[in-house]
């Protein structure tokens, strides 16, 4: 099958701020006879939690920008470990190109004692290596932290601890393009959340379709 050679240059913002930027440059394979078709795999965030319509999530407006399908297996309160088992089987083979949106539920769950890092983490290698393995190019995105002023204070800190560690192992993984949120400081106004600073209003998501679909327009 004719392939065609996609060099994807991203900037990449260090996780947990304060660092400086670093850059890495992506060299992926896709086939050519494919059309692009987005896949996401996601917890409540990518869900659409507590939008009016959930229609309205920002890998839908992503697809609808780039005029292509989506399909969006996210599930609410699911950590790597869940969405190995739970979405990564139900990836459409026609997928192209996926975003992997995870981390919140895996430092809820490493703070709790449910899970620990090395278990979260293989499960999202797994996640990652798998779609790889089957031709599709791989975007993960390096989540925002809880930050201090989250209603949840102590909660969030404890959190925040773990939250960074993931970010800075989801970095390391070769082959994937690089989403950081935390290059984007109005990712943190709180007009862009519900009441509890957790879940993306439609404002917000909006804002999660531009900043995603700003990295990866430029393979589309």
């Amino acid at each position: 099958m004719k392939q065609l050679l996609l060099l994807v240059s991203l900037s990449l913002a260090a996780c947990g701020g304060g660092n400086a930027a670093q850059s890495s440059s992506v060299v992926s394979v896709l086939p050519t006879t494919k059309p692009y078709v987005l896949t996401a795999i996601g917890d409540s965030i990518t869900a659409g939690v507590k939008l009016p319509d959930p229609q309205n999530v920002w890998p839908f407006l992503v697809g609808r920008r780039a005029g292509i399908p989506v399909n969006d297996l996210a599930i609410s309160g699911i950590d790597s470990i869940g969405a190995q088992t739970r979405e990564l089987p139900d990836v459409p083979p026609n997928t192209t190109l996926a975003v992997v949106y995870l981390g919140s539920n895996d430092a809820l769950a490493i703070a709790g004692g449910n899970a620990t890092l090395a278990s979260e983490e293989s499960a999202y290698r797994t996640i990652v290596t798998t779609l790889q393995g089957q031709g599709i190019l791989v975007y993960t995105v390096q989540i925002r932290r809880w930050e201090s002023n989250n209603p949840q204070v102590d909660v969030a800190l404890a959190v925040d601890t773990n939250v960074n560690l993931l970010n800075a192992f989801v970095a390391t993984l070769p082959g994937t393009g690089k989403i950081t949120l935390d290059q984007y400081p109005d990712t943190y106004n709180p007009i862009y959340f519900d009441s509890q600073f957790l879940h993306p209003n439609d404002p917000g998501n909006a804002l999660l379709a531009q900043h995603i679909g700003d990295q990866i327009s430029t393979i589309l």
